[in-house]
């Protein structure tokens, strides 16, 4: 069911500029501060904009940031994670502290302190949290091939003379790419929710952006009026964030559930 309700939303997304009511940017779609109704859903903000077009504009922004930090700190996470994972020794105990040490830090913090320094922008909130979600997915894979290298059919391709490139991109990468989804939909998360604080922040999107997170901060002078304006977009958030936290959460239970089955299969045997 979660995929099937981030399927939809990701297809009304891709989908906006031709579902759209009207332009997100129409200063003239409807009277400002008309509450919901049946020709404005979501209600019209302050310039007198169509929340329902903004909030799925909104959605076009959050989908593909977070996708594109998810695509790249896993594309640049993954083969390091996966070095660090199966070698091990020194090497792995020093990227583990510096680690350590970035962690100790609040993520939201090193993405404002990134994206002030870059300059406001999407584009610079971007590039902020790839930064700092890169190593978190260093950490994710490294634990995931940490566990995964004392496997059988790992044990067995050292025996048989297998190098370690060979081993961990012929071997251990195929068997552990489910869990890599995992991690995957966990950033995507953990981006919207960064996206969305940046951009409230002032230092994500700027105006007369629609990402939802300049919706709210646009929508808080209202909020005792007219608290439309902030709820229906930090609702928006909190549905897509849950999807996503539930998406992975459901594919981790299936392999869990898979990865008994398997074993109790060769116990049986």
């Amino acid at each position: 069911m979660p995929a099937v309700l981030l399927g939809l939303i990701t297809i009304a997304a891709l989908l906006a500029p031709a579902i759209q009511p009207y332009d997100p940017q129409d200063l003239t779609a409807g009277i400002p501060l008309d509450p919901p109704s049946p020709e404005h859903w979501f209600g019209v903000d302050d310039f007198g904009r169509d929340q329902l077009s903004r909030i799925l504009d909104g959605a076009r922004i959050s989908l593909s940031i977070s996708g594109i930090v998810a695509a790249v700190s896993m594309a640049v996470g993954t083969p390091i994670g996966l070095f660090l994972g199966y070698r091990r020794g020194r090497l792995d105990f020093v990227v583990g502290r510096l680690l350590d040490v970035m962690f100790a830090f609040p993520g939201l913090l090193l993405a404002l302190v990134l994206a002030t320094a870059l300059g406001p922008g999407l584009t610079t909130a971007t590039i902020a949290m790839c930064i700092i979600f890169t190593p978190l997915a260093i950490r994710f894979v490294r634990g995931v091939v940490a566990s995964e290298s004392v496997s059988d059919y790992v044990v067995a391709a050292r025996i048989v003379g297998a190098s370690s490139v060979r081993i961990a991109f012929r071997h251990l990468l195929p068997n552990i790419k489910s869990q890599l989804f995992v991690i995957a939909t966990l950033i995507m998360s953990f981006a919207v929710l960064t996206e969305a604080a940046l951009s409230f922040l002032g230092v994500g999107a700027q105006p007369p952006s629609a990402s939802w997170g300049r919706m709210i901060t646009d929508g808080r002078a209202y909020i005792t009026t007219q608290p439309f304006l902030a709820l229906i977009p930090a609702l928006a958030i909190a549905v897509l964030v849950l999807l996503l936290n539930t998406l992975g959460d459901g594919l981790r239970d299936r392999l869990d559930s898979d990865s008994k089955n398997i074993n109790q299969g060769v116990t049986a045997v």
